[in-house]
């Protein structure tokens, strides 16, 4: 079972995504939904993550420094993200993707079957 949370401060976005989630992948786990900077911070310290969906930006400031905050660095991520271009580069992370809001269910499960793919292969090269 993967254990995820969403990160983002449109509390009916990420309803959405955890429904969406729940209808893809029923095993998935969800942690918790964060809305800020600290609380991101704070609770990905505290918690064992497989997988965050975060939106770029929170209402306090960027999901990625609430990332680079933790002790979660490398922890996948899915960015949400309304630009279509000019999307932040965080090479220092994990990421998996970035997804064009509104996301759309298709969009959503290529993203995960990218993170299961890497995990995958994480599995192979460990063994």
């Amino acid at each position: 079972m993967k254990r995820y949370v969403i990160m983002g401060d449109e509390y009916l976005t990420s309803l959405e995504i955890k429904e969406v989630v729940r209808q893809l992948r029923p095993d998935y786990n969800l942690l918790c939904i964060i809305e800020d900077m600290d609380t991101s911070a704070e609770y990905l310290n505290r918690h064992d993550v497989d997988l965050i969906i975060a939106d770029v930006e929170l209402s306090d400031g960027s999901s990625a420094d609430a990332i680079r905050r933790s002790n979660n660095r490398l922890t996948p991520v899915i960015f949400a993200t309304p630009y279509r271009k000019g999307n932040p580069k965080h090479s220092d992370m994990n990421v998996i993707d970035y997804l064009t809001k509104p996301i759309s269910d298709a969009a959503l499960l290529d993203s995960m079957v990218k993170f299961e793919t890497r995990l995958t292969k994480q599995d192979k090269c460990n063994n």
